[in-house]
């Protein structure tokens, strides 16, 4: 099968109709769509192995080999068994609508990594939405068939999500048995700090910086938006970090994140600017090994000034550990991972991940 054939049964786009050959070598083949805005390579089977360029919303995307792996004998993208991987594959080229759906939703199953990574189809999305529609109630028939190996992967896959809920749950209910609903615990000489979320009241800062509000503190929650619920992660912080060093009897302070999935970047950096010093961030592109890092300004002391005064703020008298377990996703696992890098112990469970996010991959 040619490259540009083989591009036009995998991905039914009318965007590769006129796709031309930008290069061929022994090694693969790179083709160009129809606009010049995507590359996409081929190895010499004619298989798809990556995609670079823009969707048609003009958002960058990098697909990885997921597409042409999942059959393999290999672990790939979370798929264990290669006659999972094949019926996966074979569902993604399928002309029944309900089979290429149930392949893009184990897929998308396949690739979730708690939030960050995962499969979109374009407008066949809609399809399962209507809850009414015979294409829902045929996915619904199949899924449910002990037969049908996508429907079992599907179930398989979706329940072992929903017992990560029932974990995550149950380590909460416990912990918070143990903390009584707190977010600082004193026991002996050694203060715990407890967010479960890098939540911040954008809206209340910004007031309080303006002169127009009070500061955000620990017993108010935040009434709206993505965070609706939660207390300011930066007031328990910034409060707990120094009730601990006016305390004579405190030497240590364990950040408690074991149940925190994720949130702003900007109060992970307060933290690990208030807590180490930390004023930079660092990492590598896996796909190039290009290293990057990225420096910040932490207004530590929140007057709402960047000066030589938030150097003043110092909590390195204190002896720090973060605790982390599976559900610390997001920022949940890039603060341990910083920290880390300081010196700093990290315990409990290996975190969730999710430090990094992988583009979207779309059929359409």
């Amino acid at each position: 099968m040619s490259p540009e054939s083989h591009l036009g049964s995998l991905w039914g786009s009318e965007r590769f109709e006129n796709a031309s050959v930008a290069s061929s070598s022994e090694s693969g083949t790179v083709v160009a769509d129809s606009d010049g805005e995507r590359l996409l390579f081929i190895d010499p089977s004619g298989q798809l192995v990556g995609v670079f360029g823009l969707d048609d919303k003009e958002t960058p995307i990098t697909s990885a080999t997921a597409i042409h792996q999942v059959g393999s004998d290999v672990y790939v993208a979370g798929i264990k068994h290669a006659e999972d991987g094949k019926a996966i594959k074979a569902g993604l080229v399928s002309t029944d609508l309900v089979e290429y759906l149930m392949a893009c939703e184990d897929l998308s199953l396949a690739l979730d990594d708690g939030g960050h990574t995962s499969l979109s189809y374009g407008s066949s999305t809609s399809l399962l939405e209507d809850k009414e529609s015979p294409v829902f109630q045929e996915f619904s028939k199949r899924v449910s068939d002990p037969n049908n190996v996508l429907g079992v992967y599907y179930n398989s896959k979706a329940d072992g999500q929903i017992a990560k809920q029932q974990v995550s749950a149950e380590r909460m209910a416990a912990r918070d048995k143990a903390y009584n609903g707190q977010t600082y615990i004193k026991k002996g000489d050694t203060a715990v700090i407890v967010f479960d979320a890098f939540s911040a009241n954008d809206p209340a800062w910004r007031d309080y910086f303006a002169g127009k509000g009070e500061r955000p503190n620990t017993t108010d929650l935040i009434p709206a938006g993505d965070y609706k619920g939660m207390v300011d992660a930066v007031a328990i912080a910034s409060e707990g970090l120094e009730r601990a060093k006016a305390d004579p009897e405190v030497r240590n302070v364990v950040l408690d994140i074991s149940n925190n999935g994720g949130g702003s970047l900007d109060v992970l950096e307060y933290i690990a600017s208030a807590v180490c010093g930390r004023k930079h961030f660092q990492w590598q592109n896996t796909l190039t090994g290009q290293l990057e890092k990225e420096y910040f300004d932490v207004d530590r002391n929140l007057d709402g000034v960047f000066d030589e005064k938030d150097d003043a703020v110092d909590y390195s008298g204190l002896n720090f550990a973060v605790l982390t377990s599976r559900s610390s996703f997001s920022c949940g696992n890039l603060l341990p991972s910083v920290l880390a890098d300081e010196g700093i112990m990290v315990m409990g469970e290996r975190s969730g991940g999710g430090s990094c996010a992988v583009g979207r991959c779309v059929p359409t």
